[in-house]
């Protein structure tokens, strides 16, 4: 059976989704959150976890001093709860702004450490299962397509490094080869996996210099 704490819980998990929502995608996800205030309020999280996050040395560091005039000025209110509880509301000042309703939400969030910096696949915000440690990507799905990319970019660019050995080998053969073969059939011939379509690309985007 859920107990108060499995709903709190739960509604502090939806409010985070709701914050993570708005940094991935800002006035897709709020009417009410612009280009500026997207830009701040990304520019203020991505600091608040950079700080450790440490919330007292992100305000030493004077971070968005706007902010901090604005977070001076909330209020709380004491709200009655179940089981005979009670808990204080944070109210907005006057001058409050969305950024600022945005990021206090987010401080006061219980659930808080289990928000993630951008995968580095996708580069979208997200929720970790746990509250420890970071994560470098946010899914299964995301790590392998990054792993897979990686191996890729390593394969294209020992292929590179094979033709350009190719081309020296070529060069330095003098009549031996040049006057037997064009430089793509040399290529062609001792580089494992080259085509010349290929070859033909790594030329057009400065990969490698054809001889002249």
């Amino acid at each position: 059976m859920a107990t108060t704490k499995d709903y709190r819980n739960e509604a502090s998990l939806l409010t985070l989704q709701g914050i993570v929502d708005v940094l991935n995608d800002g006035s897709r996800a709020s009417t009410q959150v612009d280009e500026g205030a997207h830009s701040r309020l990304v520019d203020l999280v991505t600091r608040w976890l950079e700080s450790g996050p440490d919330i007292e040395k992100m305000r030493r560091r004077a971070t968005d001093p706007n902010f901090w005039q604005i977070a001076s000025t909330w209020e709380g209110r004491l709200t009655f709860v179940a089981e005979g509880g009670a808990q204080m509301l944070p109210v907005p000042g006057k001058d409050a702004d969305i950024v600022s309703v945005y990021f206090i939400q987010l401080l006061l969030n219980p659930e808080r450490l289990r928000l993630n910096a951008p995968c580095k696949q996708c580069c979208r915000w997200f929720l970790k299962k746990q509250k420890k440690g970071r994560k470098t990507y946010c899914s299964n799905k995301c790590k392998t397509k990054a792993l897979v990319g990686n191996k890729r970019r390593r394969d294209h660019a020992a292929k590179l490094e094979a033709i350009r050995n190719a081309l020296a080998n070529y060069l330095d053969s003098s009549s031996q080869y040049r006057s037997k073969m064009t430089w793509q059939e040399y290529v062609e011939q001792v580089v494992k996996g080259v085509t010349r379509n290929f070859l033909t690309r790594a030329v057009k985007n400065d990969e490698i210099q054809p001889p002249l």
